[in-house]
């Protein structure tokens, strides 16, 4: 970035957020794009470093949330700071080999904004395009990713898999107990997202802190359900957190950040038994699993929901 494209860049973001808030922001991006994310990037761990079958991945899971409610684990630097630059980074060209023998069954609609997975995967199942519960609850619900994703687990030897890679998109908003606030509400001609609303003091630390957690304990009830219904070893962990005023920032950014609670995620191994329920034991997910290749959705829309754009 040139220093007139940083200087814009200020100039915009004083214009929308006010010269504070501006002037802290770039001071936290001149520092986190240099000394903190270089540091953070050379320590993070990619899931394909450690041994599981099943790798469950919380969407904006922040380290300090799972240490309060669930406490397992150790903490992790995650390889991004946002799903997309989690995507990116995960399934990169090095780790194609282990992608050809991978499943992928995910909420995130950010796989509709990368290339990286057309052809690599051994199967891909897009949640977001048909699960998504319009509404109530604004998002894809943690019970349909675990009824899909148990559904290919157990037919993986149809399906050409021998790994599984689950991404459900709680944590993340919208927040199930804060009602219409707790998503994503239309200001003008974008989208005020729940992080804004506490920077700009509309809503307290601890209520969204409480919010945070409820979605937390709203996913973890799945983290249950594979521990009960499959014998794979499980890696639980997210692609990312989210900041609540640290360094400045507010949510996270699409990419190249270095604070480090974005960064910091859980990291849970958990010993599977080795057997599996009876396939025959477990309900059909409903429809087919559909993906990009055959069926056609507001992609915006989706991603907007989300916060995304």
């Amino acid at each position: 970035m040139t220093l007139t494209d940083f200087l814009r860049k200020y100039i915009n973001k004083s214009q929308r957020d006010g010269i504070p808030n501006a002037a802290r922001g770039a001071v936290v991006e001149a520092t986190s794009k240099t000394v903190l994310r270089r540091i953070i990037d050379w320590q993070s761990e990619p899931i394909w470093s450690d041994d599981w079958d099943i790798c469950l991945v919380l969407d904006s899971c922040r380290w300090d949330t799972w240490k309060t409610v669930d406490g397992r684990g150790r903490p992790a630097w995650s390889v991004g700071g946002s799903s997309l630059e989690w995507l990116e980074r995960t399934f990169a060209e090095e780790y194609e080999e282990q992608m050809a023998r991978t499943g992928y069954v995910t909420a995130n609609p950010n796989t509709d904004r990368t290339d990286l997975l057309d052809g690599r995967l051994a199967y891909i199942d897009e949640l977001w395009r048909d699960r998504w519960d319009v509404e109530e609850q604004k998002t894809v619900t943690p019970v349909d990713v675990t009824d899909r994703a148990i559904w290919a687990w157990l037919q993986r030897e149809q399906l050409g898999f021998d790994q599984l890679i689950v991404h459900y998109m709680q944590p993340h908003a919208p927040f199930r107990s804060l009602g219409e606030r707790g998503g994503w509400g239309p200001q003008n001609t974008g989208y005020e997202s729940i992080w804004n609303l506490l920077r700009d003091g509309e809503i307290s630390q601890e209520t969204l802190t409480e919010a945070y957690a409820d979605n937390l304990v709203w996913v973890l009830e799945e983290v249950e359900r594979w521990e009960e219904k499959t014998g794979g070893d499980l890696l639980v962990t997210s692609d990312h957190g989210n900041a609540m005023g640290e360094l400045g920032e507010w949510g996270h950014k699409q990419k190249n950040t270095g604070n480090p609670v974005v960064r910091r995620v859980p990291w849970l191994n958990i010993e599977g038994t080795g057997k599996d329920v009876d396939s025959e034991s477990v309900d059909p997910p409903g429809d087919p699993p559909v993906t990009n290749q055959n069926m056609s959705v507001a992609v915006e829309e989706r991603l907007r929901g989300f916060g995304y754009l």
